[in-house]
């Protein structure tokens, strides 16, 4: 068992060692020297560049002038209308758009808004009175399976609950102004 730790000791002395070794090696990179370009070379080189970049620049300025001088026949079809002709549209426009503020503006908001309020509950009394109504219908099956005859007492509560349904549809759906019960109208009655 002593020989074994011997050796580890000396593999633990030589990383110490290398770290040394790493540690005293500059960072530093050396560059090395680029060639040095000839300057009647790189005087040619600029000037040749020079020169085709203003041959290119011309030659595109002079497409785009002829382009925009002469439009395509495709161009002039999609063109539309001419200018009395959009005038026209553009007054028109301009018309509809003055009505619509002037509408907005004379408009009663606080009925608008009142109304939103009132169909918002309806609409959440409605799923209530249809639930109710299918549960009373569910118990009239029940009961007619297990009697004979339907029960009058539920056939009167369903009609009810229905033409209450309805009086409530009427006003969601703006076909009339007055308001369901307990707002406005009085509960509808079996006749």
């Amino acid at each position: 068992p002593v020989a074994k730790k011997a050796p580890v000791k000396k593999v633990v002395e030589k990383k110490a060692v290398v770290k040394k070794v790493t540690a005293e090696k500059p960072t530093a990179k050396k560059v090395a020297p680029k060639p040095a370009i000839k300057p009647a070379i790189k005087k040619a080189t600029v000037k040749a560049a020079a020169e085709s970049t203003s041959a290119t620049t011309a030659k595109t300025t002079a497409a785009k002038t002829q382009t925009a001088s002469q439009p395509s026949p495709a161009a002039k079809k999609a063109s539309g209308p001419t200018t009395s002709a959009k005038a026209s549209a553009q007054q028109e426009a301009d018309y509809a758009t003055d009505a619509i503020v002037k509408e907005m503006k004379d408009k009663d908001w606080g009925a608008s808004i009142k109304r939103g309020i009132f169909m918002v509950l309806f609409g959440i009394i409605s799923q209530f009175v249809l639930s109710v109504t299918l549960f009373l219908a569910f118990v009239q099956f029940i009961v007619s399976l297990l009697l004979g005859p339907p029960n009058t007492a539920l056939t009167s509560a369903i009609v009810m609950a229905s033409k209450y349904l309805g009086e409530i549809l009427a006003f969601e759906s703006f076909r009339t102004d007055d308001l369901p019960f307990p707002f406005g109208n009085d509960f509808p009655e079996d006749k």
